[in-house]
């Protein structure tokens, strides 16, 4: 049995509100942390995954705006009551996880003890409904668990979901736990020993202890900025010391290694627009010290979404990140106060946030995918910059792919393209099949087929499947993941959409010929406004018609395939407004190749159409 124990808490939520105030209304703000054991040989974090279908249900193959229902590809709302909170403990040497707790209730971020052996966090528990629910503190040793303290919440928590955005912190004494409330914007620290609730900082949030011991450091709501105050842990309020004010507060202070300092990012409105910067407050000064600026000002309608710093335990080397809105966060690293490299491992593609460096500064533990709740976890080599991503489970491994799907920013016209992916010269303006750009693609492919091996419904992997072939340019790939679609469900079009993207992949290999009567296949049907022509398995067809104002997209494929531009539609015949909808003879080319139905893209025959 792994040397490892955990002390899981929670901290009791009152029944009725503290004061006459109604309670805050919280949204999620900032990704949440990851908590280095003190040895460096663990990460823990929680997560708040959807289930695997709700994850890759949203996948983006077909154009949003395509008439019709968006099943099985359209989007899902990743908070409900799918959503499924996890926390974890990974050793990184070998990347055994071990599950510390799971359930359908909001969690904190955990923290962990002073000697390395236990891991605090908060959990609801319960169904959620008023009177079902409970706000606990558990302590557990292995298997062992010991509930300290559990009270019922007289009705939902307010915070929900943002609660994993907010982290426990362990007075290095080992006698205080410094704990969020479920359901007001508040700290609560709470003695081990005693058992119980020893002050309560109202509008306090991300507390951060000195590592000497003491003094706690926090951020508290002041209007509708956050004020940074120190305190000593003895003390009550008359003893606490106002800092600064800052405009947002994503993650706690962080403390110097000799415990007389705290350093926090501090955003500055300058001539160019908001610039993020790093303070220094020293507890034997009067003010804090501007030490430099993390990252270039924002754009002209840009704002900063928060800013992340993670130091090395001799304050050599540092790791920031500035989150915009216009733009995906990359790190900043720097050693001393040179600027070294600027790291991003997906090469700028997708948003990082919430870095933290372990002990031994060898790994640099990010969230990717965000900001917000359900931002996924990866690890990064320092001096390889060798990327891992943390998928412990099946669940996690599809919220990767989910990510990793969201960070492709795939066009999203049903009127150009069949499907979301460009045309392959497109890609290869922007670039996209560069060595470093196809690094996300061939890291979803393997998670793709990393979740295929566990068993997961290829109805549901095959999207990303044929995405992330694609992009990495094995088209073969993408065309034998595209047969298994299913085209059962989704916009009434999918069945000739799915054969426009065989077409492209034709064209991506130089199979023009191929290529062509596929095209002339789909114009045909398209202009005629059938969406669908199928076989009804007795020797005769289903035809449907198309909704008005159909898509032009079969002319935009047709152009590029001829290198021209296409024939305004307009210039065309009109197809006979009777033709028959049910049980006709299809309007088909008579040499359409018969390798090819619109309702089974994946059905095999000879690739010139000819016996």
């Amino acid at each position: 049995m792994i040397a490892y124990y955990a002390v899981v808490f929670a901290v009791v939520a009152l029944g009725e509100p503290v004061s006459g105030d109604p309670p805050l209304a919280w949204s999620p703000s900032g990704d949440p942390p990851l908590a280095w054991s003190p040895s460096g040989d663990w990460i823990a974090f929680t997560v708040a995954t959807p289930s695997v279908e709700r994850s890759l249900s949203g996948f983006p193959l077909i154009p949003e705006a395509g008439p019709g229902p968006r099943e099985p590809n359209g989007p899902a709302s990743p908070i409900g009551p799918a959503m499924t909170y996890r926390i974890w403990a990974v050793r990184v040497e070998d990347g055994q996880a071990i599950e510390v707790a799971e359930g359908p209730g909001p969690m904190t971020s955990p923290g962990w003890g002073p000697d390395g052996r236990g891991l605090a966090y908060g959990q609801l528990t319960g169904s959620g409904a008023p009177g079902t629910s409970a706000w606990e503190v558990v302590v557990a040793y292995g298997e062992e668990r010991d509930v300290i303290l559990s009270r019922p919440m007289a009705r939902a928590a307010d915070r929900g979901v943002a609660l994993i955005t907010e982290p426990v912190a362990w007075e290095p004494g080992e006698g205080l736990l410094a704990v969020p409330d479920p359901d007001r914007l508040a700290i609560e620290l709470i003695d081990l020993e005693r058992r119980e609730v020893v002050r309560r900082i109202e509008g306090g949030r991300l507390p951060s202890f000195s590592p000497t011991g003491g003094d706690l450091a926090f951020f508290r709501e002041d209007g509708d900025r956050w004020e940074l105050v120190e305190a000593r842990t003895a003390g009550g309020p008359a003893l606490d010391r106002p800092i600064d004010r800052v405009e947002s507060a994503v993650q706690p202070p962080a403390w110097t290694a000799d415990g007389r300092g705290v350093l926090y990012p501090k955003e500055q409105l300058t001539g160019e627009g908001p610039q993020a910067s790093l303070y220094l407050h020293r507890i034997a000064e009067a003010d804090p010290k501007h030490i430099k600026e993390l990252e270039s000002p924002a754009m002209p309608g840009e704002e900063i979404l928060g800013s992340y710093l993670t130091v090395a335990p001799d304050g050599v080397d540092q790791y920031f990140a500035v989150q915009f809105s216009m733009r995906n966060c990359v790190l900043a690293f720097h050693r001393g106060s040179h600027p070294i490299d600027r790291i991003h491992p997906l090469a700028g593609l997708g948003n990082l946030g919430a870095p933290s460096l372990s002990p031994r500064g060898d790994r640099l533990a990010v969230r990717f995918g965000g900001p917000g709740a359900t931002s996924v976890v990866g690890l990064i080599d320092t001096k390889t910059q060798a990327f891992s991503p943390m998928t412990p489970d099946d669940e996690s491994t599809a919220a990767w792919i989910a990510a990793l799907g969201g960070a492709l920013a795939l066009p999203d016209s049903a009127r150009d393209l069949p499907t979301r992916l460009p045309f392959p010269e497109e890609l290869e303006e922007a670039g996209r099949f560069s060595p470093t750009s196809t690094r996300l693609a061939k890291l979803g492919s393997r998670l793709t087929g990393q979740l295929e091996g566990a068993g997961a419904d290829r109805a549901l992997t095959a999207p990303p499947a044929v995405v992330f072939s694609y992009l990495s340019g094995d088209f073969d790939a993408a065309e034998r993941a595209l047969g298994t679609i299913p085209t059962d469900s989704g916009p009434p079009d999918l069945s000739l959409r799915l054969l426009g993207l065989r077409a492209q992949l034709c064209l991506a290999r130089g199979e023009d010929a191929r290529a062509a009567e596929i095209i002339d296949f789909i114009r045909d049907q398209h202009r005629a406004g059938i969406a669908q022509v199928e076989s009804d398995g007795a020797g005769g067809f289903s035809v449907s018609r198309d909704l008005e104002g159909s898509a032009s997209w079969p002319e935009e494929l047709w152009r590029r395939s001829q290198g021209e531009e296409a024939p305004d539609p307009e210039d065309r015949p009109d197809f006979p407004p009777d033709f028959p909808r049910a049980r006709p003879v299809p309007r088909v080319r008579p040499n359409a190749p018969e390798s090819i139905s619109p309702a089974l893209p994946g059905a095999s025959g000879p690739r010139d159409g000819r016996e």
